[in-house]
């Protein structure tokens, strides 16, 4: 357990290794966040042999994903050095960024557009770093976003969204379907 707790601590020197920013991005940085924790042993006088953790990472286009695991198993190799251990490594999901889509881009203009025209608002184009239906349709070439309004409930007890919002948001679409 002190170990693992070592490693998770080291964990947290990929903000400055990785420490590139892109204000299209929010955050604009790359993130490194232990997550999640096993259970292990269930009593207090024991020593657990085993001690399992996740870290969520959202890596900026520009960093190869294969560098960021290096450098963690370069940790790794330290923790064991120091603590006589041994670190496995289990990549439970890994997506590659996908090419974004340039602000300057028609769907991006016309989402705008339909944005000022239905709600009188201004949008700025942003990536969240999360994997979307748009990286997919990105990775083949096409010029694709998501965007919606949110809550900010998503991921969350009693996660919820608001009808009136889906309304204006079908709106949105069907302004920028019916764009010249």
């Amino acid at each position: 357990m002190v170990a693992a707790s070592a490693m998770v601590v080291k964990v947290n020197q990929l903000y400055a290794d990785f420490d590139a920013q892109d204000e299209l991005f929010s955050p604009p940085f790359s993130t490194f966040e232990p997550t999640k924790r096993d259970p292990n042993v269930e009593n207090v006088n024991t020593i657990p042999g085993r001690d399992v953790f996740y870290v969520d990472s959202r890596v900026l286009p520009q960093y190869d994903i294969d560098d960021i695991l290096k450098r963690i198993k370069e940790y790794g190799a330290e923790v064991e050095t120091q603590y006589g251990c041994t670190i496995g490594y289990e990549v439970v999901m890994r997506e590659e960024a996908a090419p974004p889509t340039p602000p300057d881009a028609e769907i991006v203009q016309r989402i705008a557009k339909g944005v000022k025209a239905v709600c009188g608002r201004d949008v700025r184009p942003m990536g969240i770093g999360g994997g979307t239906v748009a990286a997919i349709l990105r990775r083949k070439g096409k010029k694709a976003l998501v965007w919606s309004t949110l809550n900010h409930f998503a991921h969350q007890p009693n996660e919820a969204s608001s009808i009136k919002s889906t309304i204006s948001d079908a709106k949105v679409m069907a302004h920028v379907l019916m764009q010249d």
